[in-house]
C-alpha cells in the first residue's frame, strides 16, 4: 500500500526564493520517487506562481513571504499548495487580464495560461491574509 507523503516549507519573497523552492520541490520528488513528468509540472507551476507574485504582486523580502506544501499520495496524485502574502490575485481565473493591468499587453497571461495547462486542477481563495493557490498534477 503506498505511503503518503507531506512536507511544507516557508521562503522569503525575493528572487533567490524561485530557486530554493524548485531545489525543495526536486528532493521531495527524488525522496519519494514522483515521476520526472509530474514533478517537472509542478516545479514549472510554482516557478511561475513565485514570479508572478514577485513581479506583479510587488512582493518585498521584509514584508513578504512564500510558503510551499506538497503532498504525494505514493502512486497517482501531487497536490501542492502555494500561498503568498501579497494582494488577492487569483492565477486560477481564466477570464482575460484587465487592460488596466501592470502585466497586460501582447505576452500578458502567458505564464498563467500555461500554469492552468500543466495542472490537473486548480483552485484558488483569500483567506484574509494570504492568496491559496491549490494544484493538483496527477500521473497520466
Amino acid at each position: 500500500m503506498p505511503v503518503t507523503a507531506h512536507v511544507a516549507r516557508e521562503f522569503p519573497a525575493g528572487p533567490d526564493a524561485i530557486a530554493a523552492a524548485d531545489d525543495f520541490l526536486g528532493d521531495f520528488g527524488k525522496t519519494n520517487s514522483i515521476p520526472e513528468r509530474v514533478l517537472f509540472r509542478a516545479r514549472v507551476c510554482v516557478a511561475e506562481l513565485m514570479a508572478n507574485a514577485l513581479e506583479h504582486g510587488q512582493a518585498s523580502p521584509d514584508a513578504d513571504c512564500f510558503t510551499i506544501s506538497a503532498e504525494w499520495n505514493g502512486c497517482s496524485t501531487l497536490d501542492v499548495e502555494f500561498t503568498d502574502t501579497t494582494a488577492p490575485f487569483d492565477p486560477t481565473r481564466h477570464e482575460g487580464v484587465p487592460d488596466s493591468a501592470p502585466y497586460s499587453g501582447s505576452d500578458g497571461g502567458r505564464g498563467l495560461r500555461l500554469m492552468r495547462g500543466l495542472a490537473s486542477g486548480s483552485r484558488y481563495r483569500h483567506d484574509g491574509e494570504r492568496n491559496r493557490v491549490g494544484l493538483r498534477f496527477l500521473v497520466q
